[in-house]
């Protein structure tokens, strides 16, 4: 009797269903942890380059001020590639702008992807929305 018991049980092949359930719920455990940590880390990233940007603007302004002096006073708000006088956008590469999944996030404007960028006659500059302004 114990034999043929063996011998049936040898024979099969295959999951029970009972075990395919099991693993369904393991792999839907495993995609409930991984996509909240996937948006962590999409969310970090914008606002680690949002604080590049502004660093990348405070350099360009004070270069623009360095070499202009006091010609240099004047408010920047985007890309001004093509103006007759010397500009702020001259001294960057290409456009500036907000990461797209910042914007609404704390002081960041909902629809306003520029930054604005304000030298001041000291040289000083003030640049909106500033570093940790997604907080």
């Amino acid at each position: 009797m114990f034999k043929l018991l063996n011998k049936a049980k040898k024979n099969q092949k295959g999951f029970t269903l009972v075990e395919l359930m099991v693993v369904v719920v393991i792999i839907g455990v495993l995609v409930a942890i991984a996509i909240p940590i996937y948006g962590g880390i999409q969310r970090s990233a914008a606002e680690s380059a949002h604080d590049a940007n502004v660093r990348t603007l405070q350099g360009a302004a004070s270069v623009f001020y360095a070499e202009e002096g006091s010609d240099a006073v004047e408010t920047w708000n985007g890309p001004e590639f093509n103006t007759a006088e010397p500009s702020l956008g001259d001294y960057l590469d290409g456009d500036v702008e907000v990461p797209e999944l910042l914007h609404g996030v704390g002081t960041i404007g909902d629809t306003d992807p520029n930054y604005v960028v304000v030298i001041n006659e000291d040289g000083t500059t003030d640049i909106t929305p500033g570093i940790g302004a997604y907080e």
